[in-house]
């Protein structure tokens, strides 16, 4: 955890550091929040506050820990999986993507931003990180999270003219 009394963004070395970014989203978000209930910060923002802040132009490597941040919409199953390609999720509206797409607005040119599929368990039954799909209390799906990390680079949307 970055505590700005003990050290500051602009401390913070690009070439040596990951920036984990926790906190709850949804498949398609724009934003993410620090509780359920809580206010919520549009990603654009959060990046450019980064960029206020201090955080070098040439940081890359950027984590976001919630939910569903790799994800367009509600999974049915992980990646792999015969029934994912049946739907239309497209990697344009996730989270990570969003948020890819924003350090570079404000100047991080080198942005990758990891993003997981699923839902984020706060305690893992095993030794490592999991995500799963369907609810908490009666989970379809487990996955360990280093299997369905996905990472963004930013690119821009082309949208298609108006005639």
């Amino acid at each position: 955890m970055l505590r700005p009394d003990v050290m500051s963004l602009r401390d913070l070395d690009p070439d040596h550091t990951k920036l984990k970014l926790i906190g709850h989203s949804a498949a398609g978000d724009e934003e993410l929040s620090s509780t359920v209930d809580d206010h919520a910060f549009l990603l654009t923002e959060l990046a450019q506050g980064l960029a206020e802040g201090g955080l070098s132009p040439d940081f890359e490597d950027f984590r976001l820990e919630g939910c569903e941040t790799a994800d367009a919409e509600t999974r049915t199953a992980f990646s792999g999986h015969p029934e994912l390609d049946k739907q239309t999720n497209t990697a344009e509206l996730a989270p990570a993507q969003r948020l890819a797409n924003a350090p570079a607005d404000a100047g991080f040119a080198r942005a990758r931003v990891a993003g997981y599929e699923g839902f984020g368990v706060a305690r893992p039954t095993g030794l490592h990180q999991e995500r799963l799909l369907g609810t908490f209390e009666a989970p379809t799906a487990k996955a360990r999270r280093s299997h369905v990390k996905r990472v963004f680079i930013p690119r821009k949307l082309t949208l298609p003219s108006s005639s």
